[in-house]
């Protein structure tokens, strides 16, 4: 087939085959500027290459229909002054790709369809024609979005998760019923779960508040020391304010207040070094409530005490106010009820302030010496007084105060005597004298007060004399001895 079948522009058939093309005879001259394909196929020959003159150039004419290109590679190069530039098409048997070269032999860009697909030319913009970085994606309506879904999550907009601008808002959205990691160094540093409680650190964390390392607060907690723990650092005060006011602060030196932005303004009185709790309210009433299901309790420790005689508990507990001591530990009572006070009645008892009451079970006569036996307790609030020796044994340092009643017996004259015995040594004496006998039992006692330490004991002994006897008989009524601590 001569060339010239293609020069008036009409094709003689609907194929071209190579024996209708010769490459060497194919000129710019001879090529029409507008070329109908329409339903047509051209098969070019191998070896139309570089040789053709002028390239084929269809420049200000119209190509339409499909044009079918059946080769490996199709390239598309410039090689002027050695230079490697070129895009390269190709199908291959496994994938099509595009593969785009700079000058300098550079592969920037492969777009691939069974492989890996790069962009290395630049920034890269999606509908953003001057791109200012690498990705940068922009909505001419406000919106822009990147949306990540997986097989796993579906492929619809209500699936997976998107991050974007919403106006000028930064939105993370997980469409999905799970959370929302953050991670450094491969281990999970912040979570939101999916009902959007928000979790930093797993177990053990902090959360920092400040961008350098010399100005910051932390949150710590660690889960397993049960511990929660608030830090400064160069800051003067840690405050806490709501309604757009400071409600209570902490200052440099530990020092609390509630109310007040000088909580250490009362310890200057007293110890400018105290650490102090104030709480403070110029209008109205300030008020500290403590309020427990099992009894409301403020503990008072002195650490400079000695063993269990530094810890003071004041509790309420049943309407009761009581005051009591603890040991070291604070789970045992050293001195339960020291005072109780009734606050419905408004009546205050000294708890289990030391306070006994002991009589005598036999009628005796002394004329000798001896000890009285008071061998029956009738009241012993701190089970002070022993029964046994008849002697009580003062629990705490103090004033305590002691009477004693008996009888000088009737149809005696003489003398009759009652001692009170410190340590074992006479502290103090009665005497009391009847000049004749008669029928009468004649009234005999003392009350006396001493100043005891703790451990001290006490005791009373009686005699007779010069005819005189010293008369004892069953019952209070009758012979007591009592005593309790002043203070």
């Amino acid at each position: 087939m001569a060339i010239t079948k293609i020069q008036a522009g009409a094709l003689p058939a609907d194929v071209i085959t190579t024996a209708a093309i010769d490459d060497a005879s194919i000129t710019h001259a001879k090529l029409h500027t507008t070329m109908d394909l329409s339903s047509k196929t051209v098969t070019l020959p191998s070896v139309i290459t570089d040789t053709i003159t002028n390239k084929l150039p269809l420049a200000g004419g119209t190509m339409t229909g499909t044009l079918n290109v059946d080769v490996a590679d199709l390239f598309v190069k410039d090689t002027t002054g050695g230079a490697l530039g070129q895009v390269q098409i190709g199908a291959g048997t496994v994938q099509g790709f595009i593969n785009i070269q700079k000058g300098d032999g550079t592969r920037n860009v492969q777009l691939s369809s069974d492989g890996d697909s790069y962009l290395n030319g630049g920034n890269v913009g999606i509908g953003q024609s001057v791109p200012v970085n690498r990705l940068h994606v922009s909505g001419a309506d406000g919106y822009a979005y990147l949306k990540l879904t997986s097989d796993s999550t579906g492929h619809t907009d209500a699936d997976g998760s998107r991050i974007g601008l919403n106006g000028s808002d930064l939105r993370i959205i997980n469409a999905e019923a799970a959370s929302i990691l953050f991670q450094t160094q491969n281990s999970e540093r912040m979570r939101i779960d999916s009902s959007g409680v928000v979790r930093i650190g797993g177990q053990t964390g902090t959360l920092k508040l400040g961008n350098d390392g010399t100005y910051y607060a932390d949150i710590e907690w660690e889960y397993n020391n049960n511990e929660l723990a608030f830090t400064t650092n160069n800051v003067s005060n840690f405050t806490f304010n709501s309604n757009g006011s400071e409600r209570l602060r902490i200052d440099s030196s530990g020092n609390v207040g509630i109310g007040t932005s000088s909580p250490n303004q009362w310890a200057s009185y007293t110890d400018s070094a105290a650490t102090v709790l104030q709480v403070r309210n110029t209008s109205q009433r300030a008020r500290i409530a403590i309020n427990g299901g099992n009894g409301a309790h403020l503990d008072l420790v002195d650490y400079a005490g000695s063993a269990n005689d530094k810890h003071m508990n004041i509790a309420v507990d049943g309407g009761i106010l009581k005051f009591g001591s603890l040991n070291d530990a604070g789970n045992a009572w050293v001195k339960d009820g020291i005072m109780v006070m009734d606050l419905g009645l408004g009546t205050v008892q000294l708890g289990s302030q030391p306070a006994f009451v002991a009589t005598t079970t036999n009628s005796i006569d002394m004329t000798t010496r001896a000890i009285i036996p008071y061998n029956s307790n009738l009241y012993d609030r701190a089970t002070n007084f022993n029964a046994a020796n008849h002697r009580f044994t003062a629990p705490v340092t103090g004033l305590y105060t002691f009477t004693t009643y008996h009888w000088h017996k009737s149809n005696t004259g003489g003398f009759t005597y009652l001692f009170l015995f410190l340590n074992g040594s006479v502290n103090f004496e009665f005497r009391n004298t009847r000049a004749s006998s008669h029928s009468e039992y004649n009234r005999v006692g003392f009350t006396t007060t001493l100043a005891m330490s703790a451990n001290d004991y006490v005791h009373v002994e009686g005699a007779g004399a010069s005819g005189g006897e010293l008369h004892t008989s069953a019952g209070s009524a009758y012979s007591h001895f009592s005593g309790y601590l002043i203070g």
